[in-house]
């Protein structure tokens, strides 16, 4: 009895199609003589050989068979999205609870105190300031700590500031010295007017 080992099958398809040469056609003939295996294997790739040459080539649908097959797999999507299980309007139900639960949940929620937004009114002076493109952020803190101001917003969209002064409106004359004071750092200040 032959061994698995000395079975030419990597070379039997090859003696069919008739493309093997020299000493390896020799070899797989020899070995054919004697092994029933392979004589069986050779037959069966011959068969498939012969049943692959009579199929007919496969042609294309044309445009009419092209439209049923589009029809068809749209009509199996609205099908298939039409389709609801048991579970889907159960689970439609607990997402709408759990958003409600959500909304009540968010309504009851203690609010923080309400603060100023930076373009609110404030108690005191407030000065409407721009300062010189060259003025320095230690120029500009050295400034405001003279004359005791804050800066409470800006800069808006053309680059004035808003400043707060910690005193009383009613103090006109203090507060006159102060816008002088300002106008008088062209290097820090180039604008400045009173709310």
């Amino acid at each position: 009895m032959n061994d698995v080992k000395q079975h030419p099958d990597e070379l039997l398809p090859w003696c069919v199609n008739g493309t093997l040469t020299g000493p390896e056609r020799d070899e797989v003939e020899n070995h054919l003589q004697g092994c029933d295996r392979c004589r069986q294997e050779v037959e069966l790739l011959a068969k498939l050989r012969t049943k692959i040459k009579t199929v007919e080539r496969f042609e294309a649908p044309g445009k009419f068979g092209l439209k049923r097959l589009l029809r068809d797999v749209k009509k199996t999507k609205t099908d298939k999205a039409r389709t609801w299980t048991w579970w889907q309007p159960a689970l439609a139900a607990a997402a709408m609870v759990i958003v409600l639960q959500g909304i009540l949940l968010v309504n009851m929620w203690p609010r923080p105190e309400p603060f100023t937004p930076a373009g609110a009114r404030y108690d005191g002076v407030v000065l409407q300031v721009t300062f010189a493109p060259g003025a320095t952020e230690l120029g500009i803190r050295k400034t405001l700590n003279e004359i005791n101001g804050a800066l409470v917003g800006g800069p808006g969209p053309v680059g004035v500031y808003r400043v707060r002064l910690r005193m009383d409106p009613k103090e006109e004359k203090a507060i006159a010295a102060i816008i002088a004071t300002l106008q008088a750092r062209a290097n820090i200040v180039t604008h400045v007017v009173q709310e």
